[in-house]
């Protein structure tokens, strides 16, 4: 066919629709000759039956922003705004669940929307005169000069069935496209929300001669149980509960289980997997301080701690599921947040690992590691180690 939408389509697609549709949809009855094609077709048209969720419907949405971003400049948000508005579409359009440095640009945004939506402020009488005026005396001049006429248009079976699959081919372009948008979109806010706890940690520190964040009794016991009194996550959550920090900026946009709001009287998480960040580990005797020798003490949640927990193997340079394993966000004690493409650091220290195991990893490559058990500690002050 070269008519109408189908003409869009290569010429042997365009055939194969054909043919496919000349037999019912009967893929066995298809010419050999079209039969690889139209299975492809039939393929691509069941796909048509899903219903998309609420989070690809934001996905969409922020893909399209992109786009109309990149092909209209002008006019142009500023960074900040920009940033806003990507990650209060990103939340489902909750200004709530957005880092706190974005929140009130995001409310903003919000606010604006709500405008829009509810039809802007009530015009005045004489104003709606003046506009039915003027577009009544318009309508009225064209009216002289020509007649508005409304073409019927037919539609084939066929013609329906190709646009159909140009939408899905379309939608296959788009969707890796989405995806990415999705990874960056999400690296934004995460990287936002380690801003938000540097400055956190920061206050904290100044507060209690330049310590970090920990529980008075938490120096021995399985620092992975969440929730118990011993955990390690209750030692960063000490910022929420003290107010340093609000409790959304401590969860992940690539984590679909963490937690925004709380309770007063939480000390801690209610469970491993709304935990989005590992802490340094603050059992035993070596504690970083804050403004102390450079060491990593955060980062999105590590994939070790949640395999060793299950009882599976370890993969010790794995990274963060909150970035699809792609890397995570890491905060020094300085302040300073940037994003690690791998679990081990330039001076060979593994976030993941105690550095006893890391040794016993480098003597025996090869050979099966135990996996950790919850009770590890870092071996020195700028012993790297994260959980849970």
């Amino acid at each position: 066919m070269t008519d109408g939408v189908t003409s869009r389509l290569h010429q042997p697609d365009a055939a194969a629709i054909d043919a496919l549709v000349a037999a019912g949809f009967r893929l066995e009855l298809v010419h050999p000759d079209h039969r690889e094609r139209a299975e492809r077709a039939l393929l691509l048209l069941a796909h048509l039956d899903g219903e998309p969720s609420d989070d690809t419907a934001a996905l969409v949405d922020l893909a399209y922003l992109r786009i109309m971003r990149a092909s209209e400049p002008e006019p142009e948000l500023c960074s900040a705004d920009a940033d806003a508005l990507d990650a209060w579409m990103l939340a489902n359009h909750d200004a709530s669940r957005v880092p706190s440095s974005l929140r009130d640009r995001a409310r903003r945004h919000a606010e604006l929307a709500e405008l829009v939506s509810s039809g802007g402020p009530a015009p005045s009488d004489s104003l709606v005169e003046r506009t039915l005026a003027g577009v009544q005396s318009s309508i009225d001049d064209e009216e002289e000069s020509r007649r508005l006429i409304i073409p019927r248009v037919r539609f084939r079976m066929a013609d329906l069935i190709s646009l159909a699959a140009v939408v899905l081919i379309a939608v296959s372009v788009l969707w890796p496209v989405a995806n990415e948008v999705r990874f960056q979109s999400g690296k934004t806010l995460c990287n936002a929300n380690m801003a938000s706890l540097g400055g956190a940690m920061g206050s904290y520190a100044f507060d209690n001669r330049n310590a970090m964040p920990v529980v008075s009794d938490a120096t021995s016991g399985t620092w992975w149980d969440v929730g118990r009194p011993r955990s390690n996550s209750a030692n960063l959550y000490t910022l929420v509960r003290e107010g340093y920090s609000a409790l959304a900026d401590t969860a992940c946009p690539g984590n679909p289980n963490a937690r925004t709001k709380g309770e007063d009287a939480d000390r801690d998480w209610h469970s491993l997997d709304e935990v989005s960040y590992s802490y340094q580990i603050m059992a035993g005797p070596h504690r970083p301080r804050w403004n102390g020798g450079r060491v990593l003490v955060l980062s999105d949640a590590s994939p070790v701690v949640r395999a060793a927990i299950k009882r599976r193997p370890i993969d010790p340079w794995a990274g963060s599921n909150n970035h699809a394993g792609r890397g995570q966000h890491g905060l020094w004690n300085d302040g300073s947040a940037t994003w690690l493409s791998s679990a081990e650091l330039p001076d060979g220290d593994n976030i993941w690992l105690p550095r006893q195991i890391e040794q016993a990893i480098a003597r025996f490559q090869g050979r099966r590691i135990d996996p950790i058990e919850g009770t590890e500690t870092p071996a020195a002050i700028d012993d790297s180690f994260l959980g849970p």
